[in-house]
């Protein structure tokens, strides 16, 4: 079956080359055995893919916008009739089968091309999601370079962003084994949309249980809080404060109370750097708030992290030396 597979491809392959107008019937060949072989034993299906893998790719990076587009809506085709198949936990295809999309979406010099591979995975998310396993992550690794393309359709930004609120809405339980995945896609889109960033992270406070959950999203607010705007800055700033507290207080998240490293965290990566972007861009509510929130953290579980207070007062020490106007507020 392999050596019949690659015949198909090479001849396929040349069609395309030669512009041939028999190639749209070489296609639909190529993704009807692929579809009969989907439900081969995994050891044969995995020598199989590949050659059809790598001639989608080779075609859906082609110059030729038809040809390109042509590949692109095969591969949807077959990751339609793929995800129906139950993906089982030693044999996890599923993110090999959305290779092609990200290499595609990767290597592709054309806009247009792009634009129907987000479109395709759009889809395929919005119809799909409650199937997709270990596919988010390559999804995700998409999604989080959409913002990153020169010359990218402003819809197309709104478009993916519109999905992965969808998805935060409907799906936690389908991503929360790649929830630092999604959050490192979401920090992608907090310059271009940050309300809805904020929106998206709001959805998530009350269902988090695992440290490295609160620590990543805890980076999500990050960059929105260096944003210009005062006004978003304190928002995130309450709005990360209020996650901060769910965690030490929630019955089932209140162990990161004892959890040194989760405190050495909160201080090395998250206030330190937002005291000194705060004091730096001369936000004086903002950082007021920040200053007054942090220390009632400390004063209030004092017991887990005395011993990071002489780093926190150097930190507050760097306000007073900067000659803040928040200095003359009892700081």
């Amino acid at each position: 079956i392999t050596n019949f597979i690659t015949s198909l491809c090479t001849l396929a392959k040349k069609q395309f080359k030669e512009d041939n107008i028999t190639k749209i019937f070489w296609m639909q060949k190529i993704v009807e055995v692929s579809e009969l072989n989907l439900y081969r034993v995994k050891i044969e299906w995995s020598g199989i893919w590949p050659i059809i893998r790598d001639f989608l790719i080779d075609v859906g990076l082609s110059l030729d916008i038809n040809n390109s587009i042509t590949a692109v809506d095969s591969l949807r085709q077959l990751a339609m009739k793929y995800l129906q198949m139950k993906e089982t936990s030693d044999f996890h295809f599923q993110k090999e089968f959305f290779v092609p999309f990200q290499a595609i979406w990767d290597n592709s010099k054309s806009l247009q091309t792009k634009d129907y591979v987000i479109s395709c995975i759009n889809n395929l998310v919005l119809n799909e999601a409650n199937s997709i396993k270990s596919g988010w992550i390559i999804i995700f690794n998409i999604y989080g370079t959409v913002t990153n393309i020169d010359n990218i359709n402003e819809d197309i930004i709104q478009r993916t962003l519109n999905t992965i609120y969808e998805i935060s809405q409907k799906n936690f339980a389908d991503i929360s084994d790649v929830f630092i995945d999604f959050c490192t896609c979401l920090k992608t889109f907090c310059k271009v949309s940050p309300q809805k960033v904020l929106s998206i992270l709001d959805f998530f406070v009350q269902k988090l249980t695992k440290i490295e959950h609160f620590k990543v999203m805890l980076q999500c607010y990050y960059p929105i809080i260096l944003e210009q705007d005062e006004n978003i800055v304190q928002v995130s700033l309450s709005k990360m404060h209020s996650l901060i507290k769910q965690g030490l207080v929630n019955p089932t998240t209140r162990y990161i109370q004892k959890d040194k490293e989760y405190w050495t965290f909160l201080l090395n990566d998250i206030i330190i750097p937002l005291i000194r972007e705060l004091t730096k861009n001369v936000f004086q509510k903002p950082l007021q708030e920040l200053l007054i929130n942090t220390a009632g953290l400390f004063n209030d579980y004092f017991s887990y992290n005395y011993n990071l207070l002489e780093k926190y007062f150097d930190a507050v020490s760097n306000v007073i030396c900067s000659g803040s106007e928040i200095c003359n507020s009892g700081l």
